[in-house]
């Protein structure tokens, strides 16, 4: 029946694009002195083996790029947004975050983080990203399962969405 067969494949797009994600993220972080402080609390939506890592971005950086065309109007590409500059998210040879391990739905579990900065890096350009990981149907590998951004010197509420 053509009907049923596209109201399952409907079902299986749905379900892998689902709306909410399986847990949510609050980022709570601090800048002390030349050291960012991040506090990072998943709440399980769903009960789950989790990984959580934090990655400390930096915008608007400049340099040359080779091969890129030079002169004024072409500035836009040697300027750099996103650049990690710590990526805080390897557990063995895994870098789908640090292992909280089982989190049952409703439940929250906190990591800390702390990394020292270096010379050079403008801390007004700088942000966090964060994301949560859970193994696959399988269980062989993790997928991301959500993100956000947070500053380095502040309050991000619970973010659910994907």
């Amino acid at each position: 029946n053509e009907a049923l067969d596209l109201a399952e494949i409907k079902a299986g797009i749905d379900e892998l694009h689902k709306d909410v994600a399986d847990a949510g993220i609050q980022a709570s972080a601090a800048l002390v002195g030349n050291t960012v402080y991040a506090n990072v609390e998943l709440k399980a939506a769903v009960s789950s083996k989790y990984r959580v890592a934090v990655w400390l971005l930096e915008d608007n950086i400049k340099g040359q790029q080779k091969g890129a065309p030079v002169g004024e109007e072409n500035s836009w590409y040697h300027e750099f947004d996103d650049c990690i500059r710590i990526a805080d998210s390897q557990s063995g040879t895994s870098y789908a975050g640090i292992k909280l391990g089982n989190i049952e739905a409703g439940k929250t579990a906190e990591k800390m983080f702390a990394w020292t900065l270096k010379d050079g890096w403008k801390v007004e350009n700088l942000k966090l990203c964060v994301f949560v990981s859970v193994p696959d149907e399988k269980g062989y590998s993790y997928i991301v399962n959500n993100v956000i951004t947070a500053p380095v010197n502040g309050i991000t509420q619970f973010e659910y969405a994907k």
